[in-house]
Parts: C-alpha cells; sequence; structure tokens
C-alpha cells in the first residue's frame, strides 16, 4: 500500500511540473514572474562559493521581497519548456544555501520550439553558455549540472569577483567575464584559503596582476 501511495504521489509531482513546463511555452521576452530555484537550469559549471557566501549575508540584511523584485534572474525558455538561467548563478545558489525556494525571473528569449541541438547552437552564439569546470577545462555541454545545488565551487572564481570589486577591473557586460580571469589568476596566483575567505595578501596579488600589462585584452582591463 505504501508503494502505491509514494507512486501516486510521483505521479502527482510528474504532472505537476509537466504542466509547469508547458506554461513556459507561453512567456514572452521582458516576462517576470515568480520561479522555483530548484527548477532552473545552470549554463555554467561553477560558481564561486565564498562570493555566493557574501550574497547570502547581504540577502539575510534585506527586505527578501523587495530584494527579490530590484534582482530578477535572467532565464531563457528551452527544448521541453525548460528554464535556463543565464546570469546570477551565484544569487540563484545564496538563495538555495538561505533556504529560499523561489526567486523572481525575467525572460531573455523563449526557444521552446528548437531542437537540443540548434538550442545549444543559439546558446552558444548568444554568449549564454559556458561549459568549463571548476579547473577552467572545456566539457561537453552534457556535463552542465541539471541544478543549481549541484554547481561546483572555483575559488578563482571567488577571487575574480574579489579583484572586480576592488576595481582592479572594471565590471563589464562581457559574457562570463569574471571566468576568463579567473583562468588568468589561475595559472599566476596560488590560493591556500577557500570556500569560506581569501588572505587579504591572495586579493592584494591579484589585483596587482589584474593592473599589470600581463591582463591587457582581458575584459575590464583598467590601462594604466
Amino acid at each position: 500500500m505504501k508503494s502505491v501511495i509514494l507512486t501516486l504521489l510521483g505521479l502527482i509531482y510528474l504532472q505537476e511540473t509537466l504542466f509547469a513546463n508547458d506554461q513556459n511555452a507561453f512567456l514572452n521576452i521582458s516576462d517576470q514572474f515568480s520561479c522555483e530555484i530548484s527548477s532552473l537550469h545552470p549554463t555554467q559549471m561553477s560558481v564561486g562559493m565564498i562570493e555566493v557566501r557574501e550574497k547570502e549575508n547581504e540577502i539575510t540584511s534585506t527586505n527578501i521581497k523587495h530584494f527579490k523584485t530590484k534582482h530578477p534572474i535572467p532565464t531563457v525558455v528551452g527544448p521541453n519548456s525548460l528554464l535556463y538561467i543565464i546570469d546570477h548563478h551565484h544569487l540563484a545558489r545564496a538563495y538555495l544555501e538561505s533556504d529560499i525556494e523561489s526567486g523572481i525571473c525575467v525572460i531573455y528569449a523563449n526557444y521552446f520550439d528548437l531542437t537540443p541541438d540548434a538550442f545549444w547552437l543559439e546558446m552558444n552564439q548568444k554568449g549564454w553558455v559556458y561549459p568549463y569546470d571548476q579547473n577552467g577545462h572545456l566539457q561537453p555541454i552534457s556535463s552542465l549540472p541539471l541544478q543549481v545545488k549541484d554547481l561546483q565551487d572555483d575559488p578563482y572564481r571567488s577571487l575574480a569577483g574579489a579583484v572586480r570589486d576592488a576595481n582592479g577591473y572594471n565590471k563589464n557586460t562581457t559574457p562570463f567575464a569574471e571566468f576568463q580571469w579567473a583562468n588568468f589568476f589561475r595559472t599566476r596566483i596560488q590560493i591556500k584559503y577557500f570556500e569560506s575567505n581569501l588572505k587579504s595578501s591572495t586579493v592584494k596579488e591579484g589585483i596587482a596582476l589584474a593592473l599589470s600589462p600581463q591582463a591587457a585584452g582581458l575584459p575590464g582591463y583598467n590601462y594604466p
């Protein structure tokens, strides 16, 4: 009897999920709506967990309803009407770490009618997918995590964020710019402590490198 009940509950959940996905097919560009973080599919493989912790602190010190409205999560509707998050992965992960199950999403494009191959080709052309792992190695699209909770920690992405916030380079609109900086630092700086904090000396070393001629050509480079 117990197995029958569990099976029925599973079918109900599946039907609700399929219905929600079907509704996504009718979403238009710029539409904003409440979305479950667990339903969002990442378009990158890692985040900087130190930056996630900082966003957690920011979330807990503000009016969460107002914060969600002010910081909508950019998303794209893909094949099978699934929602793909194309920015604010750190924020989405911070919501989960703070036991906040939903956010406000905003639609940037609706590709529900594309085949998977055509979808990922379009996403790549738009600069909306970054299939590199936490060590900076290119991986197949099939290796992208299915949920935000599965994003891996890249401490060099945290360092890139810290250097940016310290004006080591300018925040800009280049897709996944911080990961380019993370890869730049990855081959030049050894991070001994990560996950909970970054040593100030490590950040200072990152700033010095970011302002050096070695960083010329990277997005947001501050020319001396």
